[in-house]
């Protein structure tokens, strides 16, 4: 009986215990210590610290100087309502968060203002994804990314930040600065950033394009002007020296003309939008180059609530079945006709001298 006990023990303890020279999995601390954030484990990626009932930045630090099992948590997250001016966020300081860090930060809706270049330091071997969107930020520490070597992620849509100098990142690969304006972005801005994939510069008041902006861009996937007050897109402003693009987003501007050479490094599959822009004319000597780098079934080329003309100065599109049919179907010409469906007889006919 006393071997059998012994056995009983043995499994037992196995069981609890998650076998032999099992590591014990990280907890969190105690409700109590750490209130008014909760934390819980978001299994099987690790433990989330959801301080969203905070109220201001003291009472934030003191979550932080909690007895923890471990300093090291999968998530971080702020969820404020804009419109609660109870909470009254404003400032996170380089002491905030003690020695915690943090794969993934979620600050969202706050009243923030100033954020400490050394305010998330303790992570800067970890994170991966810092999200700051709708807070109130004028003032970020771009200087201090080269120190995040594994940061691939940056959201900062909708702050108060006025201007992008040069960032310094070998990894960081998205990039959103939506609703920022006005927004002064640097010469040199993405120099140094040769990972970045994807960069969201829409609704921030541009009102010209520097040229030469992307040209260090090798890996350039989706790039976003939507919603801006620009009037043209002047020869070298666009230029990525790989054709990797698969997304350029210059919809709902004021431009009225692409300029030869303005947009190189489209992928074959590309999507270009200028829908709702004042475009009338589509001269070949400025657009061949680009309906050159499409292809179809993939490649398009959307024009769509542009006041198009579609006369014989557009023969050269409509004689050529592959650029004809890069057009969506909701680009129309300025009398309601859709462009993929301008008959080639009529024009081979009626434009001798065009074609």
């Amino acid at each position: 009986m006393k071997m059998e006990s012994v056995v009983v023990a043995l499994l037992v303890g196995l069981v609890m215990g998650g076998g032999v020279g099992a590591v014990a999995k990280s907890s969190c601390p105690l409700p109590a210590d750490i209130l008014p954030c909760l934390c819980f484990d978001d299994d099987p990626l690790g433990l989330v610290m959801d301080c969203s009932g905070v109220q201001n930045e003291p009472e934030l630090a003191k979550s932080f100087t909690a007895n923890f099992t471990t300093p090291d948590f999968y998530e971080l997250r702020i969820i404020h309502d804009p419109m609660n001016l109870n909470q009254s966020l404003h400032i996170l300081e380089k002491s905030t968060f003690g020695e915690a860090t943090f794969q993934r930060v979620n600050i969202t809706g706050t009243q923030i203002i100033t954020i400490d270049g050394y305010a998330f330091d303790k992570s800067k071997l970890t994170l991966t994804v810092l999200s700051l969107d709708w807070n109130k930020i004028e003032q970020f520490s771009f200087g201090s990314l080269a120190r995040y070597t594994s940061l691939i992620a940056l959201h900062l849509a909708h702050n108060n930040l006025r201007h992008i100098p040069q960032l310094v990142s070998p990894v960081l690969k998205f990039l959103d600065v939506t609703g920022n304006r006005p927004l002064v972005i640097e010469q040199e801005a993405f120099a140094e950033t040769p990972s970045l994939e994807q960069i969201i510069l829409s609704h921030t008041s541009q009102e010209k394009l520097k040229r030469g902006l992307f040209t260090e861009l090798r890996q350039m996937d989706v790039l976003d002007f939507s919603d801006n007050n620009l009037k043209e897109v002047e020869d070298g402003v666009i230029v990525i020296p790989n054709a990797s693009m698969t997304v350029l987003n210059l919809s709902n501007n004021e431009i009225t003309t692409v300029h030869h050479d303005a947009i190189v490094g489209l992928a074959s599959n590309a999507l270009l939008s200028l829908a709702k822009n004042e475009i009338t004319q589509l001269q070949q000597l400025h657009w061949q180059h680009i309906f050159d780098q499409l292809k179809l079934p993939y490649g398009l080329i959307d024009l769509s609530e542009n006041p198009l003309l579609c006369g014989c100065e557009i023969a050269w599109i409509v004689l050529n079945d592959d650029y004809r049919n890069l057009f969506t179907d909701t680009t129309k010409c300025v009398n309601g006709e859709m462009v993929i469906f301008l008959d080639p007889l009529m024009y081979t006919t009626l434009c001798r001298p065009f074609v």
